[in-house]
Order: structure tokens, then sequence, then C-alpha cells
């Protein structure tokens, strides 16, 4: 079973590639290795910008 923070993460990333984004690195919400961020790394608000500015 997910922990709160876990099942945020997965929606959040989940959102982000229905947003167009694709996965990134550490320490990111795209990143694929990690499920446990659940706020937005410098690097998926650049690639959020850049497709949509």
């Amino acid at each position: 079973m997910l922990s709160t923070d876990e099942q945020k993460h997965v929606a959040l990333h989940e959102l982000g590639h229905a947003l167009g984004l694709d996965h990134s690195y550490s320490p990111n919400v795209m990143d694929d290795e990690i499920v446990s961020r659940t706020e937005l790394g410098s690097h998926d608000e650049e690639d959020y910008y850049t497709l949509y500015s």
C-alpha cells in the first residue's frame, strides 16, 4: 500500500504526463525513480513553461 505522499507523487507525476511532460531526473516529480516527492522541482517547472509559454 502506498503512503499518502507516494499517492500524491503518483497523481502529480501522471498529471505531468497528461500535460505533455516526459521523465526527468532527480529531484523532480517527473523522475521515474523517486516516488515520494510531492512538489514540482525546478526542471519540472522549466519543462512546463517551455511547453506552455
